[in-house]
């Protein structure tokens, strides 16, 4: 009976291990989404930028020097986001490794989960 339920144990953590490393997976998946959208919006912002530098400044400064501004920090918005990703992704990553190793030590039988 003992044997049975250590069994039954394992086969539970096994599929805990199988669900965090899906939605980790997940996780990479989604953050590795955003991060392309942000350069795309970060390249479509800086676009914007640029032509609104070479066009000819007309009497309305005051206006042109806030959507500059404005655009800006965008810019900055975006390169944070992406950052932040980029080390959200290592987290994802690592834990991914973490449960895969726990999970081969479950099935090889390296842990004693019941004693």
């Amino acid at each position: 009976m003992p044997m049975g339920f250590a069994e039954d144990v394992k086969a539970k953590i096994s599929e805990s291990l199988n669900e965090r490393i899906r939605a980790a997976e997940e996780a990479v998946k989604n953050t590795d989404s955003a991060q392309t959208q942000y350069v795309a919006d970060a390249a479509a912002t800086k676009l914007d930028l640029m032509i609104l530098r070479k066009m000819p400044t007309g009497p309305n400064n005051a206006d042109r020097a806030a959507k500059e501004a404005s655009m800006q920090a965008r810019l900055r918005h975006r390169r944070d986001q992406y950052a932040k990703a980029e080390q959200d992704l290592g987290t994802y990553r690592k834990d991914i490794a973490m449960y895969r190793g726990i999970r081969i030590d479950v099935r090889k039988g390296a842990l004693r989960l019941i004693a």
